[in-house]
């Protein structure tokens, strides 16, 4: 085994390790790129609801509802041709692609995206820890209002999944993950030969990489959610001045998801409390990949009061303005 691992010191171990230190670098580039692009569809039929074992439609009425969603945010003829929808599994509107491919995007629909009441809903369809639900439970009864959403919950939702589609986003991943993997190997290698740690025991070097590549890791996932957070935020500034309809939509959307999240907490058991606060926020370890609920929730609120009170002095201005007239 000792003599195994020693090749890798010799000249055409080196050279082995570069060559493959190098194809990582592409992999992890494009690993982050293909699903997105050449892979798309595959990625859509993997996420995909189906429906005795074929994908479920997206029912009339909800495609008209997209394509309005696409008017309203005033894309060009090519992106809306470019703009599809299809049915997710799960209860999360989903976003795959981007339009600045010649593949576009697909933004995925939830199931519950179909609900109209909670009597509409198909309890026997709904698992949690792959067991029935008991919906006698108060937590149970709160999840199942919490699915139910109004037209304009749904126009923001999608809305806010197209803009996430219409940036740099996927690039970015995709180039600093194959840099950064490629920098982890170079950086490693120099501090090995300035500091000759060939040779030196093995150990030196075990932690010598670990310690890079926690390091690259760190920058790696740093970038992602920073570049993520920012879109977000981008993206509801950009539906909030759409209008009001969109601002509460975009309110109400954020409620129900915080009071489903509050149900799932208890409704999971003890996984519940590890995944979700008890403010409905998802909860991450070390990294923050994105803006809270909370926090966008109270944006769209802020605005929604910035839109009211603007109402309210136009009025009044109009009925002085009356009155001296």
């Amino acid at each position: 085994m000792a003599n195994r691992l020693a090749w890798f010191l010799t000249p055409a171990g080196k050279t082995f390790v570069s060559i493959s230190a190098t194809v990582a670098a592409c992999g992890t580039g494009l690993a982050a790129w293909l699903p997105h692009t050449a892979f798309l569809e595959k990625y859509r039929d993997f996420v995909a609801l189906r429906k005795n074992s074929q994908p479920m439609p997206v029912p009339e009425n909800l495609q008209t509802l997209f394509t309005s969603v696409l008017e309203d945010l005033s894309l060009n003829d090519y992106y809306k041709v470019i703009s599809k929808s299809f049915m997710v599994f799960g209860f999360d509107v989903y976003n795959i692609g981007a339009l600045n491919s010649r593949k576009g995007t697909y933004i995925g629909l939830p199931i519950n995206f179909t609900y109209d009441s909670p009597s509409s809903i198909n309890k026997n369809d709904i698992f949690i820890n792959n067991e029935p639900v008991n919906w006698n439970r108060e937590d149970a009864r709160q999840l199942l209002q919490s699915l139910v959403l109004s037209e304009d919950a749904k126009k923001y939702a999608i809305g806010r999944e197209v803009l996430m589609t219409d940036n740099s986003r996927i690039m970015c991943n995709s180039l600093t993950s194959g840099v950064l993997t490629g920098s982890c190997y170079g950086l490693a290698s120099k501090i090995n030969t300035s500091m000759n740690l060939y040779a030196r025991p093995r150990l030196v070097r075990v932690i010598l990489y670990s310690l890079t590549s926690l390091f690259f890791w760190g920058v790696w996932a740093m970038q992602k959610d920073t570049i993520i957070r920012y879109y977000e935020s981008d993206a509801d500034e950009h539906l909030a001045q759409l209008g009001e309809k969109y601002i509460r939509g975009a309110i109400e959307y954020y409620e129900k998801t915080l009071a489903r999240n509050k149900a799932m907490r208890t409704l999971i058991g003890a996984q519940g409390a590890k995944a979700f606060n008890t403010d409905g926020d998802e909860i991450f370890f070390f990294r923050q990949k994105h803006v809270s609920l909370t926090h966008r929730k109270e944006f769209f609120e802020k605005k929604l009061k910035e839109k009211t009170e603007g109402k309210d002095e136009k009025n009044v201005e109009e009925i002085v303005g009356n009155a001296v007239n």
